[in-house]
Formats: C-alpha cells, sequence, structure tokens
C-alpha cells in the first residue's frame, strides 16, 4: 500500500515536471466576475438580470477557448486582484504567473466574443519573433496582450493608460522602452455598453455561437437593437458572407 502511494505521488511529479517543459507560456485570464461586471458596466438599458445573463456567458465562453488551446490557464478574478488600480492588480497577476517560470504570458480579458483559440496560438506563436503581441479593439485598447518575461517591467507596465482609447500608443512607447517591437493581431470588438453589443451582433457572422444565443433570447435582441426589427434580422443574416473566422 505504502509503495502504491509512492508511485502515485511519483507519477503527479512527472506528470508537473512534462507540463512544465512542455508549456513555456501560459494564459492569464483577468477578469471580474459577472456580478462585478454589471456593478461597472451594462450591455442592455436597465436590464441588470440580462446584463448579469450577458457577462456571465461572456466568462464562460473565454474560459472555454483558453481551455482549447491547451496552454495553462491562471484565472484572476476580481476577489483575487489585489493592487490600488486597474494596472497595479493586472501587474501583479502577470507577476504571479511568471513566477512559476513561465517564459511568456497572453493575457486576456472577458469582452471580446469574437476571440478564438487560433487567436492565442498566433499570439504565442508570433511572440517568438516580435516579443510583444498585441489585439487591438475598435476603441484604442486591446483584447490581448502576449510578453516574454523579458519584456515585462512591472512599475512600467502598470503605469501604461489602461482603460483609455490612449493603450495602444503607450504600449508602443513601452515596447521601445524595452527594446521590443509589436506584432499587431486582427482588429477585433469589445463590448462595454447597449452600443458596442449592437454593433457587434450586426457584424458578427449568422452561425457565430455567442449571435446565436443572442438572437435565441428575442426580448434581448429587442432592447439592443433599438432602430431595426426583430423579423427583418433573419433574412438579413442569411444573405450575409460566412466569416473566415471560426465561431
Amino acid at each position: 500500500m505504502v509503495f502504491f502511494l509512492h508511485l502515485c505521488a511519483l507519477r503527479h511529479v512527472i506528470k508537473v515536471n512534462l507540463v512544465t517543459i512542455k508549456h513555456q507560456t501560459a494564459i492569464l485570464f483577468f477578469t471580474r466576475t459577472a456580478r462585478q461586471e454589471v456593478a461597472h458596466k451594462s450591455f442592455l438599458v436597465k436590464q441588470k438580470a440580462k446584463d448579469l445573463k450577458i457577462a456571465a456567458r461572456l466568462i464562460a465562453n473565454t474560459k472555454r477557448i483558453a481551455k482549447q488551446t491547451n496552454f495553462p490557464l491562471f484565472i484572476a478574478n476580481g476577489h483575487e486582484q489585489k493592487g490600488a488600480t486597474f494596472g497595479e492588480r493586472l501587474a501583479n497577476e502577470v507577476e504571479k504567473v511568471f513566477l512559476y517560470d513561465f517564459s511568456r504570458v497572453i493575457i486576456i480579458g472577458n469582452d471580446c466574443p469574437e476571440l478564438c483559440s487560433q487567436d492565442l496560438r498566433n499570439a504565442d506563436e508570433f511572440c517568438d519573433q516580435a516579443k510583444l503581441v498585441l489585439g487591438p479593439t475598435q476603441k484604442g485598447g486591446t483584447y490581448l496582450i502576449t510578453l516574454n518575461q523579458a519584456q515585462f517591467d512591472k512599475e512600467l507596465f502598470s503605469q501604461l493608460n489602461w482603460e483609455t482609447d490612449e493603450l495602444l500608443a503607450a504600449f508602443k512607447t513601452y515596447a521601445a522602452q524595452q527594446n521590443a517591437s509589436i506584432h499587431w493581431l486582427t482588429t477585433l470588438q469589445d463590448i462595454n455598453d447597449p452600443a458596442a453589443l449592437q454593433d457587434l451582433l450586426k457584424s458578427l457572422h449568422y452561425d457565430h455561437k455567442f449571435k446565436k444565443w443572442i438572437l435565441l433570447l428575442t426580448v434581448i435582441v429587442r432592447k439592443v437593437i433599438s432602430r431595426v426589427i426583430v423579423a427583418p434580422i433573419i433574412p438579413a443574416i442569411v444573405l450575409q458572407q460566412p466569416s473566415l473566422r471560426a465561431p
């Protein structure tokens, strides 16, 4: 019996070491809880219960996509984050990942339904060449940040213009300070308000999982798409050209 327990413990150690050897890259999912999200933003007008469902769906969808890559996944929700500012909290979580001897971290949030697992794999691949990979949003923010440990300066990183439309410009300065170039991924749309959700629904392919989920909730569609009647949506969607991005 004692021998069996020792054997199990040895197998666990070997498994952990193999994972560490295999993966030099980890994903950091930096997020608030669904309830914290709806306390800071709204997706619909005066529809908190529906907002909560949407926030929970976004978080679950991002976790699912991250797990598809098989990269080790660190999840830092609002209850675990420490720091006075967004930048300090994020920098502290990035530092934690590097303390586990990962050489690279891919940072993602919860508000980009267009994100797919291939984006994460591309970020890891391009980071070998460019050292720093950014996924820009249409409003000047980022939906993805990938950097190597050598390019991580905790103090400077924490002081970037987080949660503003000046973040991308700030990252250009930061990359120059770290003697790194930037590889830019495809620009995607994040959703932080009803107008952004409306725009996203109009642009997504009709077979996208998030869009299908929203369309099934007829009441949500009527609240979000204030200028479009639900009935004409379906024929318009059918005529839309297929997207080249995975759902």
